[in-house]
């Protein structure tokens, strides 16, 4: 097993999300590698929203090559109830991922107005075995008492699920 943590972060929590789970997995001597996804073309946040909104994807620097790796956690943010365009490039630029298990993990301020749903349904509609979607609001990201029963959950199941 060799997990990759895929992450999009803009202001820095679905990074710091990200260093958390690969801190976690490697604690149990587990080499998780981390592997960020950006947009080709950077744009202004209200812009990247409104492309969130309307479900665009960005096309993204560099196709990640996941071959190697599994399980997959994708730590994206959640904006205003709507996935990311960098997740949604993601996923559109995935191959089939048939054999491949995924964790969905979104950062956000709140409620997220069913887009777990809408994350898991588009890995698995690319062939994707998905573990477990969820979220952890910014407020208790930066709480850090909350945060390592979370990441600790997390890798919890993708180690059980994958072994």
């Amino acid at each position: 097993m060799r997990p990759a943590i895929v992450y999009h972060s803009r202001q820095g929590h679905n990074k710091a999300l990200a260093m958390a789970l690969t801190e976690e997995f490697q604690g149990r001597g587990i080499d998780a590698a981390m592997i960020q996804i950006t947009a080709r073309r950077q744009i202004g946040m209200v812009r990247a929203l409104i492309r969130a909104i309307l479900g665009r994807p960005a096309r993204l620097e560099q196709k990640p090559n996941l071959v190697e790796y599994n399980p997959i956690v994708v730590c994206s943010p959640i904006w205003a109830g709507h996935l990311t365009p960098e997740f949604l490039g993601f996923v559109k630029s995935m191959d089939r991922a048939e054999g491949k298990k995924f964790y969905s993990l979104h950062c956000c301020f709140g409620d997220t107005a069913g887009t777990l749903g809408r994350a898991s349904e588009l890995l698995q509609q690319k062939g994707a075995e998905v573990l477990g979607a969820g979220y952890i609001t910014t407020s208790d990201l930066l709480e850090r008492g909350k945060l390592p029963p979370f990441v600790k959950g997390v890798v919890d199941v993708c180690i059980d699920r994958t072994a």
